[in-house]
């Protein structure tokens, strides 16, 4: 059902560049991008869960159970959204999310301290309930 807007999206221009930019431009391949990098991020966060955090910082059971704790704070708030969405596109939203996703995750192992560990994970939380909770 997806595919066939987008390929013929993609066989209108010639250029892949252009044919990149016009999937990438069309609203089913935003979602197709937007999940591609979602579920590829939330993984990524979930081997550093399991390995660097253990390793690396040190955490015991006492601690992985708190950064869940704190993970699911931004779930419970997830209604919050709704007044974000008085205020922005989905699409704005959904794109912001996934920036709130994506940047600490990427800056995980830099900060191999509980604090930062902690904050990083609240945010990335965040962006995670709230991509999930916009309907592209």
């Amino acid at each position: 059902m997806l595919e066939k807007p987008i390929l013929a999206l993609s066989r209108r221009f010639a250029d892949p560049w252009q044919r990149a930019q016009a999937v990438r431009r069309a609203p089913e391949g935003f979602l197709l991008i937007g999940t591609i990098i979602f579920t590829f991020t939330y993984a990524m966060w979930n081997v550093l869960l399991n390995n660097f955090v253990v390793e690396e910082v040190g955490f015991s059971g006492r601690e992985i159970g708190f950064l869940h704790t704190v993970r699911e704070i931004p779930g419970f708030l997830a209604f919050s959204a709704v007044f974000v969405l008085l205020l922005m596109r989905e699409q704005r939203f959904a794109l912001l999310s996934l920036t709130l996703l994506v940047v600490p995750v990427a800056l995980f192992g830099l900060l191999p301290e509980l604090a930062p560990v902690m904050i990083l994970t609240l945010l990335m939380s965040t962006g995670f309930h709230y991509f999930a909770t916009s309907q592209l």
